[in-house]
């Protein structure tokens, strides 16, 4: 073993490595089976695992589900999959199949990107935005970054019944509101935010006002679908392959 191969070893132990993990259920209560349902072309997960697996900064990807079919795609795709544990609640919340996962594959210093497949509408690139802002952000281990979508606050109503609705004012303390494509974390901050241990501080990585989009109808879907080929699909080329090798700016 030569030195230069000796100190790369020593490094990898003492840095935190970037793990991003997907969770995908088989079921849906709204939408059946929407994590496989056709976005573009492909299955809706497979473009939030594309994501992952083109991503620079990212070391590995694990897709966690309880449908081998997801998992038998995220091999194919170049991510790791992992068989969730059975619950007694097929509507548990996705935070439950994670922590499962992490806990047997990330050590407590080890960074998180927790990407939701129902929130497809990523740029090449946002991923490794995303992460390199948080690893620049002082006291990072002790913050979560989250994906925002800024609003732009209007007069609003409020349907009552067929004969009434009353108009609301605008909130001029609202510019963003939270969304759930990307999430970035230490292994152990996440844990303890999820056991409510002690004050979450965000650092916020805004998208554009179109990439809050979260898949949970077949309008929804549809919806997200033409936004994708508008903003994203261009001509046709897959975005994040593209990137990856360099041949898209971002």
């Amino acid at each position: 073993m030569n030195e230069a191969h000796v100190h790369a070893e020593h490094d990898s132990h003492l840095r935190p490595r970037v793990i991003a993990v997907i969770p995908a259920r088989g079921g849906s209560t709204r939408l059946p089976d929407k994590n496989m349902r056709l976005f573009c072309g492909r299955p809706l997960v497979a473009w939030t695992i594309l994501a992952a697996v083109n991503a620079l900064t990212v070391d590995e990807v694990w897709v966690t589900s309880d449908s081998q079919r997801i998992l038998d795609l995220a091999e194919a795709l170049g991510a790791k999959p992992y068989l969730r544990p059975e619950v007694e609640d097929d509507d548990a919340p996705g935070y439950v199949p994670m922590l499962h996962l992490i806990g047997k594959v990330m050590r407590p210093e080890d960074v998180l990107v927790g990407l939701m497949a129902t929130s497809p509408l990523r740029r090449p690139g946002d991923v490794d935005l995303a992460v390199k802002k948080y690893f620049a952000s002082p006291g990072r281990e002790t913050k979560i970054l989250q994906t925002f979508v800024p609003i732009h606050e209007d007069y609003r109503w409020r349907f009552l019944n067929d004969d009434c609705a009353m108009v609301l004012p605008p909130d001029e303390n609202n510019n963003c509101r939270f969304d759930g494509s990307i999430h970035i974390s230490t292994r152990k901050h996440y844990e303890d935010q999820i056991a409510a241990k002690g004050e979450t501080y965000w650092i916020p990585y805004l998208l554009e006002t179109w990439q809050g989009f979260d898949v949970n109808t077949v309008d929804q879907l549809g919806f997200a679908e033409l936004v994708f080929y508008k903003y994203i699909l261009g001509e046709g080329l897959n975005p994040y392959e593209v990137y990856r090798k360099g041949g898209l700016k971002v």
